[in-house]
């Protein structure tokens, strides 16, 4: 057995640690099962067990059906690629966004995959403290690339707390993504996914979008950074520096982005929980948000996938046709 279940304080989120963006993920495929994270063994795509923390080996349907939560086949199948692969993440969402849990535990299983002709990048800035993640899809910029993504099974409510979280934003908009595998095996259609409204940030150094490090993949062409040294190179644009300086001089740890990451990140929830955030924390929200919206694609994913047919209305996003549940895929 490659890992074992685990408390879910055992895997940092980006929206606390966001050195970490888009946080710390399992191995493999997984159920966040209330407070724990537990291996999910697809040996059988039909009939997939559960590693208990007891260390006991479960059928997942067993599991669902006795916490009077839908079985598999009937959950919408949901892409994660940046904070949403986080288990951390997903159950600080479900708290935050008031989730109705429909039976007695919470399950949210999250299976590991691969998408083709696709890549994550820098989109922009997230007041939590990092450049937040677009899928890019454009062939020309990502060419054969094979990048790690993610598919969350989610009940109804749960698939409104993660439409709330990124399409309520007005950052994203619902899409449809083929290309998608799970354990090697295609996918018979597209899955539902979230495509980025605003243009990718496009470094000046190299000309292109910055990828993530922290998000595996085959055949990348894109330049690829962890998350603070994206930060750190977003810093050195004009106008940046000196406010960032200012406030990396009052951190004791001596690096500049994860000094500003941390405060952002402690600005951004104490705003979250009706705080008065520092003044410059505004002031510096503003400066890079500028110096990004100046250097960026020509086009956003949602434009992009909007002209093969693939965006969808806010309506179908909510209410998914039956095709974008896991049995049919």
């Amino acid at each position: 057995m490659p890992w074992e279940a685990s408390h879910l304080d055992q895997w940092r989120p980006g929206r606390k640690h966001p050195e970490t963006y888009p946080g710390d993920r399992p191995p493999s495929s997984y159920v966040l099962l209330d407070d724990f994270v537990c291996p999910l063994l697809l040996d059988q795509r039909d009939a997939p067990d559960v590693v208990t923390p007891a260390g006991e080996v479960e059928a997942i349907e067993a599991i669902l059906e006795r916490g009077g939560l839908p079985p598999l086949d009937e959950r919408v199948a949901v892409l994660a690629y940046g904070g949403n692969r986080n288990p951390a993440t997903l159950r600080i969402k479900l708290s935050n966004y008031g989730y109705a849990n429909p039976g007695s535990m919470v399950a949210i299983p999250m299976l590991r995959g691969t998408i083709d002709g696709a890549d994550v990048a820098g989109c922009g800035l997230s007041g939590q403290g990092y450049l937040f993640g677009d899928l890019i899809v454009d062939p020309p910029l990502v060419g054969d690339t094979r990048c790690e993504v993610w598919l969350a099974l989610v009940d109804a409510d749960q698939l409104r707390v993660l439409h709330e979280s990124e399409i309520g934003t007005d950052d994203y908009v619902g899409a449809r993504f083929p290309g998608v595998q799970v354990d090697g095996v295609d996918l018979r259609g597209p899955v539902l996914g979230y495509a980025a409204n605003r243009p990718c940030f496009v470094s000046p150094q190299f000309g292109t979008p910055l990828a993530f490090s922290s998000i595996d993949a085959e055949r990348r062409s894109l330049h690829e950074m962890t998350p603070m040294e994206m930060l750190d190179h977003v810093l050195d644009l004009p106008d940046v520096g000196e406010c960032a300086r200012a406030i990396a001089a009052a951190d004791a740890s001596g690096d500049r982005a994860l000094a500003v990451a941390h405060f952002m990140n402690r600005n951004w929830w104490r705003s979250f929980c009706g705080g008065e955030p520092a003044e410059e924390y505004g002031r510096l929200m503003r400066l890079i948000s500028e110096q990004i919206a100046a250097r960026t694609l020509e086009r956003s994913t949602a434009s992009i996938l909007d002209d093969r047919r693939l965006v969808m209305s806010n309506s179908e996003a909510y209410h998914p046709d039956p095709s974008l549940r896991w049995g049919r895929l």
